[in-house]
């Protein structure tokens, strides 16, 4: 290392000693302290004026010190040895990561993971640029080199952050034994010969739920198309996300360009999916290529391409176009489905801001594209068969062709209400499904809320057993205590000018919403819920905790790993599907991957539960969590006290509310004029569902706003968590 040693012993009772820019005593002061048991590296001493470089401890990395005030000592020489440096990852963000070589030579091999954006590693040598490393927290390879910077641009920076040890839950379990398959259940005297395998598998998760057995991953089984696709780490090297500006994206979404995965043309709207240019050919291609189809197989003929509505009661969602196909085979295989589905984006001229927002701005496409061929066969439920997926990242363009779900098909509908029977289904035949925001169409919604909230146990759980690392990399486990200390340079006061800049916002945006309330649809809200004093009542509480909503929503619920974990985040009813066994059991599989990630899913349950009426929830959100929990921990995760998972869920719910507000300007009435409200009877009208963005939104500040004041108690909620838990976690405004 070179250079004597010095520990910092002055300056305990003044937060550490002084610092300053220079050598002359007279020379600025710097803004922070050195630590009090600092060790730091002598550049230079003249007299007793030490120059430094800090190696350890708190305070400016280097600057100037007196080694004495007066007679008494402030640094002393030392033979300790500094802890190694740590350094933690800045660059990459756009293109998945840092790039790792196996070795500090210019030629040495790339490997086949980067290392994420702010990752902390541990510094094992330094030789000018390049930086041998260990991983500390983040995901990537373990170890490796790196280079510090890119082009003048810093890829990694020294940091006095303290990495967050992996000392909280440690996992049961990461694999389990195969499921138990049978052909035949005696205690129900039901076979299972004339079902798909998908069934058994289903019959075998149902049992050890009964049962109360675990229920850890089995040994991984990789479908045929992973042998044929492009590794993942080659194609975000080679084919990173890149934000597109909108007038860009207009241009290039028009063009036909290979995908990043498979490397072949492919078709981005119905047109194209039937014309001479794609068609059966095309499909028997992208199928051989995705290792889907044998080779000596093809398709012969598309019979059927039908698009979905974009619009209305039955409109198929809003992240894209979505279709219907129908082929045939030149060897029919019952492994081979002929109703398949295809989900491809929306032309921008058709929805530029929707398009542009998911495309040029966001991820979701690809991440939806890699989640279900790199993913879906990990998941602790059924996720529909994937044929083919690819996304091409110069046009933004994207396809993926599943199976198609045989939903059951829905009784007759007006005004919210069937007027004509459901049939009676059979085991494991496919249930109706329901629009989004229209979970009041559900036979049970507790049922079936529970059942979704059983999956996402599962999912979370496995991914504490490490079941996707190899798609997020290694996650880690840390305690609040070790979360404070590592962000608390992060948490730093804010001036009051910014406590009344947010007050204020919060105030002209709830006078909308407020007056959207009593004047622009008070037809569409509970009776109960026009009431101004009241309403004015919730203004004043969110204007008092919104200075806060940041702290609640990046600090506090992501402090403790136990509620960290792989979600979907968007799985409200419309996005599963469901099916009874012989038991009478309702189970689900789970559809639309956009977006698949990591986050902290008390908060992930807002979006999940945003379509269930707030009536049941106000009943029922106890037994809904309780589902969760007990999966989380029957299938390898943590116990959680479900009192803290509901707090966690209503301080969330605080801020929605108040986010739920601004999409009225930002898209409601850009979509739905204010005047068309009065044609909507109720939020199961026809009308209400037309326009989709009207109907999520709009439902979104309905429903918030109606638990908040039905609830009655949040605001008690956040008091209690803010002079206790939460207390460490307020910004402090001076």
């Amino acid at each position: 290392m070179g250079g004597q040693i010095w520990e910092v012993v002055g300056g305990a009772d003044r937060g550490g000693i002084l610092v300053r820019t220079g050598k002359n005593t007279m020379s600025p002061p710097t803004e922070d302290r050195l630590s009090k048991g600092a060790l730091v590296k002598e550049i230079e001493l003249e007299g007793e004026r030490l120059h430094y470089e800090r190696l350890s401890g708190r305070g400016p990395r280097d600057g100037w010190v007196s080694i004495k005030l007066k007679d008494k000592s402030l640094v002393v020489k030392t033979d300790k040895v500094p802890p190694p440096q740590i350094w933690e990852a800045v660059g990459g963000a756009v293109i998945g990561g840092i790039l790792v070589r196996d070795g500090k030579a210019p030629g040495a091999s790339g490997l086949p993971t980067r290392l994420a954006t702010g990752s902390l590693i541990k510094e094992v040598e330094l030789d000018g640029d390049k930086l041998h490393y260990e991983l500390l927290t983040g995901s990537g390879p373990p170890t490796g080199w790196v280079n510090i910077k890119f082009k003048g641009e810093s890829l990694l920076v020294r940091t006095d952050k303290e990495p967050l040890e992996q000392v909280n839950f440690q996992p049961s379990a990461t694999t389990g034994e195969p499921l138990k398959i049978v052909a035949f259940n005696e205690d129900k005297q039901f076979s299972y010969e004339n079902y798909p395998l998908w069934v058994r598998e289903s019959a075998a998760i149902a049992s050890l739920w009964r049962e109360k057995k675990p229920f850890f991953p089995p040994p991984e089984i990789p479908p045929a198309r992973m042998n044929n696709m492009r590794n993942l780490y080659e194609m975000s090297m080679a084919h990173p996300f890149i934000p597109t500006p909108s007038k860009k994206l207009k241009e290039v979404s028009k063009l036909v360009e290979p995908g990043a995965f498979f490397g072949i043309d492919f078709p981005f709207t119905t047109e194209l999916l039937q014309s001479a240019q794609f068609g059966a050919a095309w499909l028997t291609k992208a199928m051989h290529v995705a290792g889907t189809l044998p080779k000596d197989n093809m398709i012969t003929k598309l019979c059927r391409c039908e698009q979905l509505p974009t619009g209305g009661g039955d409109c198929a969602g809003g992240a894209g176009n979505k279709a219907f196909l129908t082929v045939e085979y030149l060897k029919p295989d019952p492994e081979l489905h002929t109703e398949l589905f295809a989900k491809y984006p929306y032309e921008y001229d058709f929805k530029p801001t929707h398009r542009y927002f998911l495309s040029g701005q966001f991820d979701n496409d690809g991440k939806e594209v890699a989640t279900n061929l790199y993913v879906s066969h990990l998941f602790p439920f059924r996720t529909p068969k994937v044929y083919f997926a690819d996304i091409c990242r110069t046009t933004t363009n994207y396809i993926l062709i599943t199976e198609t779900v045989p939903f059951g098909e829905k009784p007759k509908i007006q005004e919210g209400k069937f007027v004509s029977e459901m049939k009676e289904y059979s085991p494991y035949e496919i249930l109706p499904g329901c629009s989004k925001f229209q979970d009041y169409l559900l036979p049970d919604p507790l049922e079936y809320y529970c059942c979704i909230f059983r999956q996402m146990g599962r999912l979370a759980a496995w991914d504490k057993l490490g079941r996707f690392d190899s798609f997020f990399g290694p996650s880690i486990t840390f305690t609040p205590e070790q979360y404070l200390q590592s962000t608390k340079d992060e948490r730093k006061p804010q001036p009051k000018e910014i406590l009344q800049s947010t007050i204020q916002a919060i105030s002209s945006m709830t006078d909308k919403a407020l007056d959207f309330v009593l004047n622009v649809a008070p037809h569409l809200f509970p009776p109960e819920v026009l009431d101004k004093k009241k309403l004015e009542s919730m203004k004043a509480d969110l204007m008092e905790m919104s200075p806060y909503f940041f702290d609640i929503s990046r600090y506090y619920q992501n402090n403790d790993s136990n509620f960290i974990a792989a979600m979907h985040v968007n799985l409200q009813a419309d996005n599963a599907y469901f099916w009874r066994d012989e038991y009478g059991d309702l189970s689900c599989g789970v559809l639309d991957w956009g977006n698949f990630g990591r986050t902290p899913f008390c908060g992930n349950f807002l979006g999940v539960l945003g379509g269930v009426e707030p009536n049941i929830l106000l009943e029922h959100l106890e037994t809904i969590i309780t589902s969760f929990v007990d999966e989380y921990e029957r299938c390898g995760g943590p116990k959680l006290a479900v009192e803290e998972c509901i707090m966690r869920y209503h301080l969330q719910l605080i801020s929605v509310v108040f986010d739920s507000f601004q999409w009225l300007e930002r898209s409601v009435y850009k979509e739905t004029p204010k005047e068309e409200f009065k044609e909507m009877k109720s939020v199961q009208d026809d009308n209400f569902h037309k326009k989709w963005n009207t109907k999520c939104y709009v439902s979104g500040v309905i429903y918030n706003v109606t638990y908040y004041l039905k609830h009655g108690g949040l605001k008690a909620v956040f008091d209690t968590w803010s002079k206790g838990v939460g207390r460490p976690y307020l910004t402090v405004y001076e």
